[in-house]
């Protein structure tokens, strides 16, 4: 063997496998910069600014704007599979009812009035005809009681869900959102969806998911003010003229994913007074939705 040159061939994979971990090192670093380096700061009182630059597009701004900048992980979640055995009792008790096959599989049941579906994705949905349900006016003290009622009397509000906001979409009519929680973080992109007509349930919708766990060490979240600041212009391209957040709160988008198992990173939400959700990414400012 020709040692010399061996000698020259393995301080040559040496120098290449330390530049290679040195870059990946310097990446992790990268990851971990000044904000200043990811997007730009914003000068002045940085409420006040954003107050302004949102003014320049029409928008509102009608809630405080969050200055914690938390140290939070990515979070890996997957799908969440409910029992369908659990879910028929809670919304069919012992009425008769018959089996939904979809694709050789027990999706759910229905009887005359209603049809419970669980998708292959988990998802869940069940449904009640309006023919006899009288609409009626209701407080929003009256929203709360009647959808929480509801959820604590049949036990389908999973123990980690948590009230989030309620619309009224017509006359008599509301819908009202839960969402998931991770040690006292919101789980935004699933949840619980209500649809009420006066005090009568007559939809329930619910994505959840199972938390696995953080995937990498905790570093610290872009402020609010300049995440927001970053994307006014695209913020302005999606909503309507003369809109007006009425929320800012920080949380994890789960998205939308074809993998078993994938990444969620925190996530500001702007919630906006017509129904509008906007998620911004707060590691890197990046609009998650809509794209």
């Amino acid at each position: 063997m020709d040692w010399p040159r061996a000698k020259i061939i393995l301080i040559i994979c040496f120098f290449v496998g330390n530049l290679i971990l040195g870059h990946q090192l310097w990446i992790q670093r990268r990851g971990h910069v000044a904000f200043d380096e990811i997007l730009p700061r914003v000068e002045g009182d940085e409420e006040d600014t954003v107050v302004d630059q949102l003014g320049d597009k029409e928008i509102h701004l009608d809630t405080p704007v969050p200055t914690e900048t938390p140290r939070l992980y990515p979070l890996r979640l997957s799908r969440h599979q409910p029992d369908v055995q659990i879910l028929r009792d809670a919304f069919f008790a012992d009425e008769e009812m018959e089996e939904v096959i979809i694709g050789g599989r027990l999706s759910g049941y229905r009887d005359d009035e209603a049809v419970l579906v669980v998708g292959g994705s988990g998802a869940v949905r069940y449904q009640k005809s309006t023919a006899d349900i009288e609409t009626e006016e209701l407080t929003s003290e009256e929203v709360i009681r009647v959808t929480e009622s509801f959820m604590e009397d049949e036990r389908i509000a999973p123990v980690d869900s948590q009230f989030d906001y309620w619309e009224k979409i017509g006359s008599g009519n509301y819908v009202v959102y839960y969402y998931q929680q991770y040690r006292e973080i919101p789980i935004y992109g699933g949840g619980i969806m209500l649809k009420l007509e006066g005090g009568t349930l007559r939809e329930y919708q619910r994505v959840w998911y199972d938390a696995l766990g953080p995937t990498s060490q905790a570093r610290n979240v872009i402020p609010a003010s300049r995440a927001i600041s970053a994307n006014i212009p695209r913020i302005a391209e999606i909503v309507e003229e003369e809109s007006t957040i009425v929320e800012i709160t920080l949380g994890y988008y789960a998205g939308m994913s074809d993998d078993e198992e994938w990444v969620s990173e925190p996530t500001w939400r702007l919630r906006f007074e017509d129904g509008d959700l906007i998620y911004i990414n707060a590691f890197t400012g990046a609009i998650e939705w809509p794209l």
